[in-house]
């Protein structure tokens, strides 16, 4: 391996640490609750910024490709699969993803537009899973997903906590 890879290769290792920290941060600042004990939370701000700044890379791309390329169809439209298809995925991530709770209940709505609920007497398993970064809680056949990048998710497992059974020490939650 020569010097200038391995340059490169910190240089990328170093930013997608500084923003997985950054974006980390936002999920342990408490959350101010109303005063009937409810809370929202939504998805930070960098799924939005990240999920534009891949549409917009992806259409330069393209117009570039389609400029310097007559038969390029088929790389515009990998290119629009391929990065194209991640902006979307943080877009709707950012837009559809959010949690609301009470002292009662909490209710998830999926990046999909799906909305679930479950008391949180109904808990019966909460999990993290590390790979996935997602917070699950299970209850009544029904699985709730919480995406570990939430701002003020810290304040949701304080919640959790009080209202259930389960530690947030046990879930192996990053800190």
């Amino acid at each position: 391996m020569q010097i200038e890879d391995f340059l490169l290769y910190s240089i990328i290792s170093a930013l997608i640490f500084i923003v997985y920290s950054f974006v980390n941060k936002g999920s342990k600042k408490e959350l101010e609750l109303n005063p009937d004990g409810s809370g929202l939370l939504r998805m930070h701000a960098f799924y939005r910024v990240i999920g534009y700044l891949a549409l917009l890379m992806t259409l330069i791309l393209s117009i570039g490709i389609l400029l310097n390329e007559e038969d390029a169809i088929l790389i515009v439209f990998f290119c629009w699969l391929i990065f194209g298809g991640m902006g979307v995925y943080l877009l709707m991530w950012y837009y559809k993803h959010e949690v609301s709770f009470d002292n009662d209940q909490i209710q998830v709505h999926s990046y999909l537009g799906k909305s679930q609920e479950l008391k949180w007497s109904e808990i019966e398993e909460v999990g993290f899973s590390p790979l996935s970064g997602l917070l699950k809680m299970k209850g009544k056949g029904k699985v709730l997903k919480l995406h570990q990048h939430l701002l003020g998710l810290s304040t949701l497992l304080d919640v959790m906590e009080k209202q259930t059974p389960f530690s947030k020490t046990e879930l192996n939650f990053p800190q």
